[in-house]
């Protein structure tokens, strides 16, 4: 099974598609133990699917974004998504496989 990150608050989407967990300061390098951690406790509270075609009609039919404007696939949340328009981010979203 797998979830949706956002690549620029690093939360995981929810029911309703609600971005959970403490956004991200947006420091880098990013800690991957730190990150494994926030989201430990996000797993049973996440939104999982079973392929990534499915997660990325749910996250569009929530106001995700799943690609950036030049064709590169990227998750972000509805706020990033209109901070993105705004400003801009080197990285990029991501699944996560629970595993």
């Amino acid at each position: 099974m797998l979830s949706i990150l956002c690549c620029g608050c690093l939360r995981v989407m929810g029911s309703e598609g609600r971005a959970l967990g403490r956004p991200d300061a947006g420091q880098a390098p990013i800690d991957l133990g730190q990150l494994a951690q926030r989201f430990s406790d996000l797993k049973e509270v996440a939104m999982t699917f079973g392929d990534a075609a499915t997660a990325d009609k749910a996250a569009l039919e929530f106001g995700w974004s799943v690609k950036d404007d030049d064709g590169t696939p990227n998750h972000r949340c509805p706020d990033c998504k209109r901070k993105r328009e705004r400003e801009s981010y080197e990285r990029t979203g991501a699944y996560i496989e629970w595993g």
